[in-house]
């Protein structure tokens, strides 16, 4: 499957929880959001990326703290690397 494609559907199901009309949709976008960054996690593990350690941790995140504001920086520091934007000196 394309790694494009699954960075996609993982940001909108992460839009549809934030936006859920009851707990138990937000639940099953939660879920659904869970295992594509676990499946996003297992590519870039198969294939060495550094950036596998931040979805394999964000995969086992409970629901309200996958949804929360989690920011560029929160998860480049989850993935082991400078946050984004952040400029070599």
């Amino acid at each position: 499957m394309d790694l494009n494609k699954l960075y996609f559907d993982h940001q909108v199901l992460l839009m549809q929880a934030g936006g859920a009309s009851s707990g138990d949709a937000r639940l099953s976008y939660e879920t659904s959001a869970r295992r594509i960054a676990d499946r996003i996690g297992s590519i870039q593990r198969h294939s060495g990326a550094i950036a596998a350690t931040g979805w394999e941790s964000l995969a086992a995140l409970p629901g309200a703290a996958l949804c929360s504001s989690l920011t560029a920086k929160s998860f480049d520091m989850l993935a082991g690397k400078a946050p984004s934007g952040a400029g070599a000196s």
